[in-house]
């Protein structure tokens, strides 16, 4: 019988050079070996560099400015504020508006999750809201959901980030659009956004969402908060959940717990109610 002995040592990771750089060439990214001499450029920092629209989604309906230059951001200097011009908001439209910045945040400091370490310095980002109707906090049909959203380099090198919407949800559309412009850069590790641009939006249809069907295909909860999320980045507005139907009843209702007992597919396959915010 022979035996193996190994000894592991734990070694801290390093950035090895990259052999790949990414070059705009007729509006789309192409990968090039990277020559001697040559700073090699990230695919995402490409992508926010090339094109017309570059990394937009949906496509603005308005004017669509776009810099040719990137700016290095701070994860710990990102801040919201309203702005001093505008009225105060009303509490529920207060607690939307910092329940958006927080999350635009978390989801900035999200891009590099997974992928590698984040260096600290950087520029600090300013967003500067003004949202006109201050009481709306319900979604409707007829709700205005437009925005101006303008992105400039500041006298003492902040980046300010000015958007001016109708509604809470035209400002929440437009820090989706501010976060398309965020990058994590897996070449230099570091959070960079577009340092000049200017775009106004508006949707072009009123009605813009998913049907979701759990009662004939059981989706877990988790798979329905991605969806919710690809929905907040899609800029969609409707989901109509078909959450139940005579081939299972998947929702849990406190008051008949019967319902899921008798009509679940097994019992795993059960949605726990709960709030997802």
């Amino acid at each position: 019988m022979v035996f193996f002995s190994f000894n592991i040592t734990c070694v801290p990771q390093t950035n090895p050079s990259p052999v790949w750089t990414w070059s705009c060439r007729s509006d789309r990214c192409e990968k090039q070996l990277v020559v001697e001499g040559e700073t090699a450029q990230a695919l995402d920092a490409c992508k926010l560099l090339c094109g017309e629209y570059r990394v937009l989604w949906p496509k603005p309906t308005g004017l669509v400015q776009l810099g040719t230059s990137i700016a290095i951001i701070s994860q710990h200097a990102i801040t919201a504020e309203l702005s001093r011009s505008g009225r105060e908001l009303s509490p529920k439209v207060a607690e939307l508006f910092r329940g958006a910045t927080k999350l635009f945040r978390d989801n900035v400091v999200g891009l590099g999750k997974g992928v590698g370490p984040i260096r600290s310095v950087g520029r600090s980002l300013l967003i500067e809201a003004t949202i006109t109707d201050t009481e709306t906090a319900s979604f409707k049909s007829n709700t205005d959901e437009s925005y101006r959203l303008e992105i400039s380099e500041t006298t003492n090198g902040r980046i300010n980030s000015s958007i001016v919407a109708a509604t809470f949800f035209g400002f929440r559309h437009a820090l989706e659009t501010l976060l398309q412009l965020t990058i994590y850069n897996d070449v230099t590790q570091e959070l960079q956004i577009l340092d000049k641009a200017l775009i106004t939006d508006s949707p072009v249809f009123p009605h813009r969402g998913i049907l979701l069907d759990t009662a004939r295909n059981f989706i877990s909860v988790e798979s329905i908060k991605r969806t919710l999320n690809g929905m907040a980045a899609s800029k969609l507005n409707t989901f109509h959940w078909h959450i139940t139907d005579s081939h299972s009843f998947p929702f849990e209702v406190e008051s008949y717990p019967q319902l899921t007992q008798y009509g679940a597919y097994t019992p795993s396959k059960v949605i726990i109610t709960q709030r997802y915010t």
